[in-house]
């Protein structure tokens, strides 16, 4: 999801506006297996293990974190 505050003109937040989109169908599997494993990972060997984890996935990809959601998002 991406959540946008909204502001009056005076500059104070009145509200949210929110969007979600369906995940891509094709990277469900990914992102399950990523998931489990950084779910592993943080369980055995703490949080600090598993944000190291997905930095490294990410690095492996050759993306960051946003490009690597977005190239999943972009599968066919």
């Amino acid at each position: 999801a991406n959540v946008t505050p909204s502001i009056d003109i005076n500059n104070n937040i009145i509200g949210y506006y929110s969007v979600r989109r369906m995940p891509n169908k094709s990277a469900i599997s990914t992102i399950e297996s990523l998931y489990s494993d950084l779910l592993r990972v943080e369980q055995q060997q703490g949080l600090n293990k598993g944000v190291e984890m997905l930095k490294n996935f990410c690095k492996d990809a050759d993306k960051t974190y946003n490009e690597l959601i977005f190239s999943l998002q972009e599968a066919k």
